[in-house]
């Protein structure tokens, strides 16, 4: 196995497990799937642990001198806030009651912020929110890179003067098949897997820039660092 195709091996291979094991849970083991993926259950937790290790390695990069230290400091935050969230800010740890502002407008009933606009019903919010996020998978981590790859000038000013730090375009599977399980094509909870997805694609593409910034790299360029 050629020393430069590793990471593409690799990440494939995750995404084929992730993908057809709920697929194979969903058909056949439908108790295991929802345990795989509603709330305070084994794939929600996965998903915390997903978040903390990107939010980890994204602070390792934010350490690093690079034009792409601000995005992974805003990166850590963001996960910071996700894994926050995906908690509950604790409670699901602690065990302590909500306030009577969460009990009143929080579809959940929960300490957190997303569940005020999403939750277990289906809302034109929730819709409407689920298919912009959907959209902004597809052009951060497909039509971005393909557009840096291309060569195209304005967007390589965003990259190199901006540090809007770019996935590895080998990831592109992980962001649009997450933002097609966001649109709940199945009505199967698919957004949990969506998740699952997003959550493993920001893990390999914060170690994707440890390794080239940390070594010097070219981040766009993977296929050369065997050689260097």
């Amino acid at each position: 196995m050629a020393a430069n195709r590793i990471h593409i091996v690799v990440t494939t291979l995750v995404l084929v497990a992730i993908t057809c094991g709920y697929l194979a849970m969903a058909s056949y083991w439908p108790t295991l799937y929802i345990w795989s993926t509603y709330e305070d259950l084994y794939g929600e937790w996965a998903q915390t642990y997903l978040f903390l290790i990107a939010l980890v390695f994204s602070l390792r990069i934010a350490s690093l001198r690079s034009v792409y230290r601000w995005f992974f400091i805003l990166l850590a935050l963001a996960c910071f806030y996700v894994v926050m969230e995906e908690i509950s800010w604790g409670q699901r740890i602690f065990g302590f009651e909500s306030p009577d502002l969460f009990k009143r407008h929080n579809l959940q009933r929960e300490t957190n912020l997303h569940n005020f606009l999403v939750g277990p019903y289906s809302t034109l919010t929730k819709d409407v929110i689920e298919y912009v996020l959907a959209a902004m998978l597809v052009l951060y981590g497909l039509v971005y890179p393909l557009l840096l790859r291309s060569g195209v000038q304005f967007v390589q000013c965003f990259d190199r003067r901006a540090g809007l730090a770019a996935p590895p375009l080998y990831l592109w599977p992980y962001f649009v098949i997450a933002a097609w399980l966001e649109t709940a094509p199945m009505h199967f909870n698919e957004a949990e897997v969506a998740e699952i997805l997003v959550g493993s694609a920001l893990v390999f593409m914060t170690l994707h820039y440890i390794i080239a910034v940390g070594n010097g790299l070219g981040v766009h360029e993977p296929s050369a660092w065997s050689r260097r």
